[in-house]
Parts: C-alpha cells; structure tokens; sequence
C-alpha cells in the first residue's frame, strides 16, 4: 500500500529531526508534516530537511488553527496524492514509530487501525495525574460512546484511505483534541472494521506539553453531543 505518515507541529523543533530519522528508516514511506506557524522555527526545519528526505512534504499554515484542522488538511493532500494507507502520529516522541509496521499489518483485515494504552500490553509512563485524567476521561467517553473501544482518545492511528474518503466530507464539531475522539465515532459510523493495538505511550521527548484544561472540557462537551447523536 502507498503509504503517508502525517504529523503536525507547533513547536516541535528539537523533536522533528530525531523523529524523520526514525520514519525514513521505514520502508517506502512519505511524510508529511503540517505547521502552524511555529515561533520556534520548526516549520523552516522541516523544509530543510527536505533536501536529505524526498519523500517529505510540508505544508505550511499561517496561524496556529487547531490540531482536527490541521490533520484534515494533511488527510486531504495524502489522499490526493493517491495514499492508501495513512499513519496519523505526534511530533513529540510520545508515539513511537516501531509501532507502525504493526498498525499497518492491521490494515489488511481492517479499516482502522488504534493504537491503545488501555488493551493488552499498553501502558503509559507520564506523569500520574496526567494518566489519572487521561483514565478517567476515557472511562467516561466509553460510557457515552461504546465500551467495545477503550482509547477513544488515542492519536496515533492508521486508516486505510477508502475509509478517509468516505469520513472526511462528514460535518465536524471538532478542531482540537476532541477531534481525534470524533473522527473514530465517525469511522464506526459510517461502517469502519476498527481494531486496537496495544501501545506504550510515553511522555514527550522534549519541550512542552500542550495538555490544557480546556482540552479536557472540549472533549467532555462533544462526547455528550455525539452521545445525543447516536441516540
């Protein structure tokens, strides 16, 4: 299968070249990374490392728009250029790419491929609040949305691109983290064979978090509204 990885950055300049190292050593892989205009730089980076990676896209964007708007735009551009696989992953090293042969075998017997801190062997080493949270919220999500998925929440994930086309043109309510939450509701709507992998999430490689209360909220909101939706 064509296969594109896409990322997208805010702020990611000391984690974008460690992270191509590890994605180039793939096989037969494009990568794509959309930035938001990142003060530090990261998106000028990234076009220089073109020179050494000719499989590597950027798409610059003018100001900081959401993380759901920016995977949408990065979906759309792989998609045109004929993706029939797309691997969505954080730029930070949270989500280790040696996952990745193992979410794209998934793809042959289904549609979506999750990887998931909660099935299996996955775990997450961060901080304890942030995995009490992370927990609790995604218990919560469960009981609104289904309990045969466990990491509603999750970001990094596989899609074959027939399943893409078909949930793109879909209205959103998403633009930030909550976005991820509703694009897999979207999937299991309109069809999608969905399965979950176990992953070892861990925390950032370097810079900041950009965990926020309001990410929080956003997805407390949408669960609530897609609950009402499914009913």
């Amino acid at each position: 299968m064509i296969t594109w990885i896409v990322t997208p950055t805010y702020n990611e300049r000391d984690n974008i070249e460690p992270l191509l190292v590890k994605l180039f050593a793939l096989p037969d892989v494009r990568v794509l990374i959309v930035d938001d205009n990142s003060p530090d730089g990261t998106g000028q980076l990234a076009e220089s490392c073109r020179a050494r990676y000719p499989r590597l896209f950027v798409i610059h964007r003018p100001v900081k728009a959401g993380l759901g708007t920016a995977y949408r735009d990065g979906f759309r551009l792989a998609l045109d250029q004929g993706a029939e696989a797309i691997i969505q992953l954080d730029a930070d090293g949270s989500h280790d790419p040696v996952l990745i042969p193992v979410l794209l075998a998934a793809l042959e017997q289904h549609d979506l491929a999750i990887a998931s801190r909660y099935v299996g062997d996955g775990r997450m080493d961060i901080v304890w609040y942030r995995r009490w949270i992370s927990t609790i919220g995604n218990t919560y999500i469960r009981f609104l949305l289904g309990w045969g998925l466990h990491d509603w929440s999750t970001g990094f994930k596989a899609w074959r691109g027939t399943l893409l086309q078909r949930v793109l043109p879909q209205p959103m309510r998403g633009t930030g983290y909550a976005w991820l939450m509703e694009m897999t509701w979207l999937a299991r709507r309109a069809g999608g064979r969905v399965i979950e992998v176990p992953m070892h999430f861990t925390e950032r490689r370097a810079g900041r978090s950009k965990f926020s209360w309001s990410i929080v909220w956003e997805d407390i909101r949408l669960a609530w509204e897609l609950h009402r939706r499914s009913s």
